[in-house]
């Protein structure tokens, strides 16, 4: 019986051993072909000498330096100079005056929320005016007599809440104000704590959650004291109280201490304008709050 298993799985025909012959002398010479190669064919010569003086060329060359950082500047529009009421200008007229449009934008909003200039001095309440832009628009700015007398005359003669002064009012005398309960007086207390004091009463609509209708009513009744605000040393503030100040967040801070840890301390307080994040509208902010020793 194993002769018949034998015979029947392990019997070729002849055309099978054929096959059988040449698939083994195939497997054969596909073993040989590596072996044999080298005598049939000679790879090209590298030349390693030039190669290497290319790469010791060019690893010797001096590495040059990134350019520096230059942020770009909004291109001012034509400046064309004439006298102006800025409480009666309108938006294409601050433009005319070499305004840019977001700053023309903004001082348009602070008229129609029944915010007044009551002195030339007053353009630099807005945050958005670039201190040349002040400087250029001063001296054409004419506000007529009778209108700061006709603001001020129902202030006199008002009977009820009293002006406070926003750097000392406390939490009750805030409370007396049109509008201000508990809960925004205490945050307006808050805010200036954190802030370091205000340097102009328009500050007190920035507080979280303040309605500007209600900032509307209180805005008559807001006085300037002495100002005596608590600055921070960009020197020698850490990170964490850094981004504790409302106008410096965390990723300013940040970028403070790096400025520091790689360039040295602040020489100058306007060093801070090279920060990516530190345009000219943040730069006027936060410059009332900065020092350095």
């Amino acid at each position: 019986m194993f002769r018949k298993f034998l015979k029947d799985y392990l019997d070729f025909s002849a055309r099978e051993r054929k096959g059988i012959i040449a698939l083994l002398v195939l497997i054969v010479v596909i073993y040989l072909v590596p072996l044999l190669r080298p005598y049939f064919y000679q790879p090209p010569v590298v030349d390693k000498v030039a190669f290497e003086k290319e790469v010791t060329a060019f690893l010797s060359r001096p590495v040059e330096a990134p350019p520096a950082y230059k942020p770009r500047k909004e291109k001012a529009p034509i400046f064309s100079p004439t006298p102006f009421d800025p409480n009666t200008l309108s938006l294409e007229g601050w433009m005319k005056m070499g305004v840019r449009e977001r700053t023309a934008r903004s001082i348009s909003r602070f008229v129609e929320k029944g915010g007044r200039f009551r002195k030339k001095e007053d353009l630099q309440k807005i945050y958005t005016l670039a201190k040349d832009e002040y400087e250029r628009l001063l001296p054409y700015v004419r506000i007529p007599e009778s209108r700061d007398t006709v603001y001020k005359r129902p202030f006199a003669a008002r009977k009820g809440p009293q002006p406070v002064d926003v750097n000392e009012a406390d939490s009750a005398a805030w409370e007396q104000l049109p509008g201000i309960g508990p809960g925004f007086a205490k945050r307006i207390v808050r805010f200036r704590d954190r802030l370091g004091g205000f340097y102009f009463p328009e500050q007190v609509a920035e507080t979280y959650g303040l309605p500007d209708s209600v900032f509307n009513k209180i805005q008559p009744f807001l006085r300037m004291g002495s100002i005596s605000l608590r600055k921070i040393d960009l020197n020698h503030t850490d990170e964490k109280s850094l981004a504790e100040h409302p106008y410096i967040n965390t990723k300013l801070a940040i970028q403070i201490i790096r400025y520091r840890s790689v360039h040295g301390a602040f020489k100058s307080i306007e060093t801070l304008k090279e920060l990516p994040l530190v345009d000219d509208i943040i730069y006027r902010k936060i410059e009332n709050y900065i020092t350095i020793n």
